[in-house]
């Protein structure tokens, strides 16, 4: 059984092994797509405007990620 039920499978904006482990473990299907960002440059970004929490910088990385692949990918859902 799966909780799955897109016709695609879900993409992964990332490398995180232990991202595509749990989801596979909860029977999504995946899709690895590594979004190619400056992570540096985004972070960077992020400090410029304002101080940030560590856990706001690493949803603006994920939002950055999934809105780059969700690019390549239009219809497809995306996981940053």
């Amino acid at each position: 059984m799966t909780l799955w039920i897109g016709a695609d499978p879900l993409i992964v904006a990332s490398r995180s092994k232990v991202r595509r482990a749990l989801l596979e473990a909860a029977a999504i299907p995946v899709e690895v797509i590594p979004a190619d960002i400056d992570e540096r440059a985004v972070a960077g970004d992020a400090q410029e405007g304002a101080a940030r929490s560590p856990s706001d910088t690493a949803l603006l990385l994920a939002q950055e990620k999934a809105l780059a692949i969700s690019r390549t990918k239009p219809g497809r859902a995306v996981l940053g």
